[in-house]
């Protein structure tokens, strides 16, 4: 079949209108999204976390955060925006570094940031938080925002504090009831509530020098405490007795006891009252552990970790430890290098005993140099000198360093009697001053290592005598 051509229609315009249902449609759903987002919102900033927002950068700058930080931390919203968030600065000193650090480290790697810290709230309060920071990334691959939540889990770690303080405190009631059993080396005391001994065993006896028994029915504190303490401890005795029952009746202390032969000896003490049926404490259950040896060699290995088992100085890690101590003090400060020219020719002569013996009477006079700071032996015949509160103009305090170090030079010039021998010797010292020669400690040790090597090779050798 065939068509005629149609005739031709005129131009027209038309407008299309929505229908009113659509536009109903249309409003429903744009209300349905807002109410969709408020219930979101709402649930966000109703649990007791902190939720944020963070672009991707290296401060990690605040785009948004629930307004629970200021009920958690009180730090408002608003402060997190304008400026540096108090984030950083409120850390805790003791957790800091280590935060930082994890932030930087897994920001550069685009990892996800996990941590448990100490944060200091607005009012001073210590609040310990767990955070987790995770990355959303574009259509690339790049991470371009973060989001995080902060949890408050201050109760969580101080219920876990508690079990930690709990369980130690089972161990060494443990350990202390097996130590019971071993009465041998342990003092057994048992003080009536005027202060007089009831019972104390063999080997209390034995410490304090007298026959077994022979201290039964003695006031203790007479028999047993020197003059100058002998007050005190019975005061805190009667405190003890005449306090009303508690939890922390059990109480641990130190103190000097004497012995027949006026011996001195340390005494650490656990104790306890003993009470009636009504409460009334009728005496003190006490063991003690005779703890003088060990004090001592506790002492001895502070001292010794510390210091020069020759000549008594400080060694090279006290110095070294007091010397960045002293650069991180924002003074200027001086430090001389010092070295025993040919100090090898004394030990091959004379042997290392006069050698000893000369580097202990280095060691004397330099103490007795009018101007030198801390001493310290760095390792064989060197010696450091430490300067503090030296003038802040370089110029000054390189002249006072130096003025220090001939002095040094010309004391160490004087002869030396050793061994029935008069020695002399010269010693080549190297000046640096902080912070202009170098402003960290290695760089300064560096700096007056090669002065005193740059002098040196302006001496003459060490020794002459008879």
């Amino acid at each position: 079949m065939r068509f005629a051509q149609a005739p031709p229609l005129p131009a027209f315009e038309a407008t299309v209108r929505p229908s009113p249902d659509h536009v109903r449609a249309l409003e429903a759903a744009l209300v349905a999204a807002r109410a969709g987002e408020e219930r979101f919102r709402g649930l966000v900033e109703s649990i007791q976390a902190i939720p944020y927002i963070a672009n991707w950068d290296e401060p990690g700058t605040i785009l948004y955060i629930s307004p629970q930080v200021e009920t958690l931390l009180g730090y408002p919203p608003e402060q997190w925006y304008e400026g540096e968030d108090p984030w950083a600065p409120n850390i805790h000193p003791d957790d800091r570094e280590r935060v930082l650090a994890e932030a930087k480290r897994t920001f550069e790697a685009e990892e996800e940031f996990q941590a448990e810290y100490r944060i200091v709230a607005a009012d001073g309060r210590v609040v310990w938080i767990a955070e987790r920071e995770t990355h959303v990334r574009d259509a690339d691959g790049e991470p371009c925002f973060s989001h995080g939540v902060m949890f408050d889990i201050t109760r969580l770690k101080t219920a876990e504090e508690r079990l930690m303080a709990a369980e130690a405190a089972l161990r060494e009631e443990r350990d202390l009831a097996r130590r019971y059993f071993d009465v041998a080396r342990t003092l057994l005391l048992v003080l009536d509530a005027d202060g007089r001994v009831r019972q104390l065993n063999h080997h209390g006896h034995e410490l304090l020098g007298h026959p077994a028994g022979a201290l039964v029915g003695r006031d203790w504190f007479d028999v047993a405490h020197p003059d100058e303490t002998r007050a005190i401890v019975r005061a805190t005795f009667m405190r003890a007795i005449d306090a009303p029952p508690s939890a922390s009746d059990d109480g641990m202390s130190e103190w000097i006891v004497m012995t027949a032969a006026g011996e001195r000896r340390t005494i650490s003490w656990r104790h306890t009252p003993l009470r009636g049926p009504d409460g009334a404490a009728t005496g003190v259950l006490a063991s003690g552990e005779d703890i003088t040896d060990r004090l001592k060699a506790e002492a001895e290995i502070r001292r010794l970790a510390y210091h020069d088992a020759l000549t008594g100085l400080p060694n090279r890690t006290r110095f070294d430890a007091e010397l960045r101590a002293a650069v991180g003090a924002d003074e200027a400060i001086g430090l001389l290098y010092l070295d025993l020219d040919d100090f090898k020719v004394v030990n091959d002569r004379l042997g290392h005993t006069v050698g000893d013996e000369l580097l202990r009477a280095v060691a004397e006079r330099l103490a007795g140099v009018e101007g030198a700071g801390m001493l310290g032996r760095h390792g064989g015949d060197e010696f450091l000198v430490l300067l503090r509160g030296l003038p802040a103009d370089r110029a000054a305090a390189t002249c006072a360093a130096r003025a220090v170090a001939d002095t040094v030079t010309a004391r160490l010039g004087e002869p030396f009697e050793i061994a029935g021998r008069s020695l002399r010797v010269r010693a080549s010292v190297g000046v640096a001053v902080s912070p202009h020669d170098a402003a960290d400690a290695d760089g300064l040790l560096r700096h007056a290592d090669a002065a005193m090597y740059r002098a040196k090779g302006r001496s003459s050798p060490l020794v002459r005598g008879r």
